[in-house]
C-alpha cells in the first residue's frame, strides 16, 4: 500500500497483547476518515486483527517482513550510522523475557540469551519500523507503552525520525479520588506534550483563586489516596499478592501456548521450565520476606530520606529509569551519599514482596543508615525530609506534602525544575547536602505557586476515562485534537530540562 504524503496514514502498532483495543481504534480512525495503517508482531495478530473487519491491506506484520526475502534488512553498520545516538544495549537491557537487569535472579522464569540471538533480533525490528515508516511516512505513530521490544523500539524509531508519537496511558492519580483517566505520552519515556504546555502556560501567569482551591483539593486527595485501591482496581482478586503467575488452573494451557511459539518473532517466549521453578521460588520467597518486613522497626527518624522501591521486573524502571533499574546498587548508592546522621528508609512494593532474593534484603538492613519500613507509605513521607524515586508518582505525592524529591528517571510528571536530578553519582552528597542541611528547596521562590502549577498541569492534560480495551477506540476525538497542537516548543522544553542535570537546582 503505497500512500502519498498528501494523505499521511496515522500508524498504529499493536503489540501482541492488545490487538482487540487497538484494532477498535484503527477502526474509529478509519471512520473519522483518516488513512490508517496497523502494524503487529505476529501473522497471528495480523489474521486476529482482519477478524476484526480491519482490511488485510492496511496490516503489516513484522513476522511477514522478516521472512520476505525482497526487504532490506539493516547491518550492524547501518544501524550504528543510522541511529547513533540510540544506546541499544540499554533498549535490550528493557525486556524482561531474557535479561535480568533487575536483579531478581530466577523470579520471572525468562530465558537467558546471548548476542548471537539479541543482535539479529533488534537489526530485524529496527529495519522493520525504518522501513514501514520510510513506506508510510506517517502523520503519527500510535502505540502502547514501550514496555517490551516491539513496541519501545517503535517509539525509539518514530522519534529519531521526528514521527510525532502518541502513547495512550492509564493515569492512576486523578482529581477526587478517581481511578478512570488518561493521558498521552509523547516520547518513548511517556513525558507529555500536553502537561508541558499546560505548565508553560500556567507559568507565564498568576494563577485564580479559583485554581489554587483546585490544586490545593488535588493535594488533599494525593495525601489522603490510598495506592492499594489502584491495585485492586487493575488486578482482580488481589492477584497482585500472589506468587504463583499465571493461576494453577491456566498454567498447562500457557505452557502448550509458549512451547508453540517461536522466539525469533515472539521474543517474549519463556522457558517453561525456569516457569515452574520461579513460581516456586517465589512462594517461598514471598514467605520469607513478607516475615522479615513486618518484623522490621516501625519508627521513623526526624532525619530521613524514604526511598520507595518499584515494583520490577516493570517498565518504570527497565525504560523509565534505565540505568537506574539495579535498585539494590542505588540504595547502596545513596546510603553512601547522605550526610552523616541521615538514614535511608526503605519500602518494598506490595507487589514485589517474593520477586526478590532474600539475601538481598539482608544486605540492605545491613546498610549502617539504612532501614526498613513497612508501614503505608503516605505516613512514612510525612515524617520524612524528602523522598527519592527512579520514576515512581511518590513524586507527585511527596509535592503535594510541599517536600523536595529526588528523581532519577524521566516519566510522565517530570515535566517542571521543582524535581531534583543527578548527572553521575558524584552529584548527589552536595545534592544531598543542600536540600537537607541548607534547606534550598524551602528556600524557593512563590514555591506553594509552583506545586499548584505543577499539579494544574497534570490535571489539564487528562481526558475523563482509562485508554484500556475497547475504550481505546473512544480516544480517536482526544487523539486528532492533540495532533494539531503545537509539539516543537514541548520538545524542545524537555530537551533542555534532562540536559541540564545541575547538581544544585535553585530556580
Amino acid at each position: 500500500m503505497e500512500l502519498t504524503e498528501e494523505c499521511a496514514p496515522i500508524v498504529v502498532v499493536s503489540h501482541y497483547l492488545s490487538v482487540d483495543g487497538f484494532a477498535g481504534l484503527v477502526e474509529a480512525l478509519r471512520a473519522a476518515a483518516s488513512q490508517t495503517a496497523l502494524l503487529v508482531l505476529t501473522d497471528g495478530n495480523a489474521c486476529m486483527a482482519a477478524t476484526k473487519g480491519l482490511p488485510s491491506e492496511i496490516i503489516t506484520s513484522f513476522e511477514s517482513f522478516i521472512l520476505d526475502a525482497s526487504q532490506l534488512k539493516l547491518t550492524l553498520g547501518d544501524l550504528r550510522d543510522r541511529y547513533s545516538s540510540v544506546p541499544w544495549n540499554s533498549v535490550v537491557a528493557s525486556e524482561r523475557s531474557f535479561t535480568d537487569y533487575s536483579f531478581l535472579m530466577g523470579a520471572t522464569g525468562h530465558r537467558f540469551e546471548r548476542d548471537s540471538y539479541i543482535v539479529p533480533l533488534i537489526l530485524n525490528l529496527v529495519s522493520f519500523f525504518d522501513a514501514e515508516f520510510e513506506r508510510l511516512k506517517p502523520r503519527a505513530v500510535i502505540t502502547a507503552r514501550g514496555d517490551n521490544l516491539f513496541t519501545f523500539i517503535a517509539a525509539i524509531v518514530a522519534e529519531e525520525k521526528g514521527i510525532p508519537l502518541l502513547i495512550p496511558h492509564p493515569a492512576f492519580l486523578n482529581e477526587n479520588g478517581g481511578l478512570e483517566a488518561g493521558y498521552f505520552g509523547n516520547t518513548p519515556f511517556l513525558e507529555s506534550f500536553s502537561m508541558v504546555r499546560h505548565y508553560l502556560e500556567l507559568k507565564a501567569r498568576s494563577l485564580t483563586d479559583s485554581e489554587r482551591a483546585r490544586a490545593e483539593a488535588f493535594s488533599a486527595s494525593l495525601i489522603a489516596y490510598d495506592g492499594r485501591i489502584t491495585l485492586e482496581h487493575y488486578y482482580k482478586k488481589k492477584d497482585f499478592e500472589r506468587p504463583v503467575t499465571p493461576q494453577r488452573n491456566r498454567l498447562l494451557r500457557y505452557i502448550r501456548e509458549q512451547n508453540c511459539l517461536d522466539s525469533t518473532v515472539a521474543f517474549y517466549k519463556i522457558d517453561w521450565r525456569r516457569k515452574v521453578g520461579a513460581n516456586f521460588r517465589r512462594i517461598f520467597r514471598q514467605y520469607r520476606a513478607r516475615h522479615f518486613l513486618a518484623s522490621q522497626i516501625a519508627d521513623v527518624p526526624e532525619e530521613s530520606v524514604f526511598f520507595a522501591m518499584h515494583f520490577q521486573p516493570e517498565a518504570s524502571t527497565l525504560v523509565n529509569g534505565i540505568w537506574y533499574s539495579n535498585q539494590i546498587a542505588l540504595i547502596e548508592t545513596l546510603s553512601k551519599a547522605l550526610p552523616l546522621g541521615y538514614t535511608l528508609i526503605v519500602k518494598e512494593h506490595p507487589r514485589g514482596r517474593g520477586m526478590r532474593p532474600f539475601w538481598q534484603y539482608e544486605h540492605i538492613a545491613n546498610l549502617h543508615n539504612v532501614q526498613f519500613c513497612d508501614l503505608p507509605s503516605k505516613e512514612i513521607l510525612g515524617h520524612c525530609k524528602m523522598a527519592v524515586s527512579i520514576s515512581g508518582s511518590i513524586g507527585l505525592e511527596a509535592l503535594a506534602m510541599k517536600k523536595p524529591v529526588l528523581m532519577f528517571g524521566r516519566t510522565f510528571h517530570t515535566f517542571h525544575p521543582l524535581y531534583y536530578r543527578v548527572g553521575c553519582p558524584e552529584d548527589l552528597p552536595s545534592l544531598l547536602h543542600g536540600v537537607l542541611i541548607d534547606g534550598h528547596f524551602q528556600k524557593r521562590e512563590a514555591l506553594e505557586e509552583e506545586i499548584h502549577r505543577i499539579l494544574l498541569a497534570y490535571l489539564n492534560a487528562m481526558y475523563p476515562f482509562s485508554p484500556i480495551g475497547k475504550r481505546m477506540a473512544d480516544l480517536t476525538t482526544h487523539l486528532l485534537d492533540e495532533l494539531d497542537q503545537p509539539m516543537d516548543v514541548a520538545r524542545e522544553w524537555l530537551n533542555r530540562l534532562h540536559d541540564d542535570r545541575s547538581s544544585i537546582q535553585k530556580d
